[in-house]
């Protein structure tokens, strides 16, 4: 048996980095590969060594150098002995890491390495924790019990106990599937049915709002009196009806993201650099706050500012029905708006005012045309109209 350390490079995660593994080849018989949960980047491995350029590569090369001095005592001590029966015995150690070991670790890892934003790990721990829940007040799960069963009771805990909508179980399914995704790469065995087409990753359309240029404008006009944090909240969300940046990169804007009358930013969750024309309104909102966001303290106190915004101004109580997993509710109009709206109304707004939807989905960041137009709020007849004013309808 021969035992020869490869870099994976035939697959590379999203970071560029591949895996390291250890391939035990027996006697006329196919290869057998051990990972060494190690990943790194094809120049940082160089003649069987990590460099310097990895931050881990003292810890990455002192385990290379102790499995590679394991496999070789065992076939010094056992010459007969196989591929197959080392790593029988290698994946039956491996197992002893539980499944929520094992996303906590990741976890952990990504935060270190900062392999993903904050916000997302910071998801990965709401799902965690819903397993975590699922655990105490369910049955125990480890990696071999994540089969369609469990998929079928873990959505329903998720929608009736955790009172979770349809898009916020999918999340946590898609979370799972990339944590099984990894442990696979890392070379522990897991039941395989969350491959199936089955344990699917569940959505619905959202019912989400969408406000009209008139509204958008009559809200930047309403006088809100002595109530400052109304008020800075206020032009925070009308600021984002005329420029569609998420939340988190419209709290980030400082006067050196200001060139002219254009918006120069490079987006947090994407890592793309966007530039945005400043129209009036979004100018003077600028310009009264020194060319920085009006200052908010979270998302959450955000979403419950706008919704007092929203009930003041008076003009936004018509009712609205919506329908979310197969239930129907009527809210007023007002108590839909948050923080995401002022996005959502800029796409539709600017798509309704003829900009060609590629430009527009350069700023929001939609990838694809079929996620753009599911994302914007425009009806059958607000569609036709819209098509009527183009030369080929005349």
């Amino acid at each position: 048996m021969t035992i020869e350390l490869i870099h994976w490079t035939a697959y590379k995660r999203k970071d560029g980095k591949s895996s390291i593994k250890i391939r035990l080849t027996s006697h006329n018989k196919p290869p057998k590969y051990h990972p060494l949960n190690i990943h790194v980047k094809p120049e940082h491995f160089i003649g069987g060594v990590v460099t310097s350029g990895d931050d881990n590569f003292r810890v990455y090369n002192r385990q290379i150098t102790d499995a590679l001095e394991a496999f070789e005592k065992a076939r010094i001590e056992n010459p007969k002995t196989t591929a197959d029966v080392l790593l029988m015995s290698l994946n039956k150690k491996t197992s002893q890491v539980t499944l929520i070991k094992f996303i906590e670790d990741f976890i952990a890892d990504c935060r270190v390495r900062n392999l993903r934003l904050y916000n997302t790990t910071k998801a990965y721990m709401v799902t965690l924790n819903a397993l975590k829940k699922f655990i105490a007040n369910v049955r125990p799960v480890d990696f071999n019990d994540i089969d369609l069963r469990f998929y079928k009771d873990f959505t329903a805990y998720c929608a009736n106990e955790l009172k979770f909508s349809i898009n916020t179980i999918g999340t946590k399914i898609k979370h799972l599937k990339l944590f099984l995704n990894e442990a696979n790469e890392d070379g522990i065995v897991t039941n395989q049915e969350y491959k199936s087409k089955k344990f699917k990753i569940i959505k619905e359309e959202t019912e989400a709002i969408a406000l009209t240029v008139e509204e958008v404008k009559k809200m930047y006009e309403y006088d809100l009196g002595d109530q400052p944090e109304m008020e800075r909240e206020r032009d925070r969300f009308v600021l984002t009806c005329c420029i569609g940046l998420r939340f988190s990169d419209s709290l980030r804007i400082k006067p050196e993201h200001i060139q002219k009358n254009y918006l120069n930013i490079t987006t947090e969750k994407t890592g793309e650099k966007v530039i945005i024309p400043l129209n009036e309104m979004a100018y003077a909102i600028l310009k009264k706050y020194n060319f920085n966001c009006p200052s908010i303290t979270t998302n959450q106190h955000s979403n419950r500012t706008i919704k007092k915004v929203g009930e003041e101004v008076g003009f936004f109580n018509e009712d609205i029905r919506i329908k979310q997993a197969g239930k129907e509710a009527v809210y007023k109009k007002w108590q839909l708006i948050d923080t995401h709206t002022g996005r959502r109304t800029f796409a539709t707004n600017a798509y309704l005012a003829g900009v060609d939807p590629f430009v527009i989905m350069k700023i929001t960041g939609h990838r694809d045309l079929r996620s753009f137009l599911l994302y914007i709020k425009i009806d059958k007849l607000k569609n036709a109209l819209l098509a009527s004013q183009h030369p080929f309808f005349k």
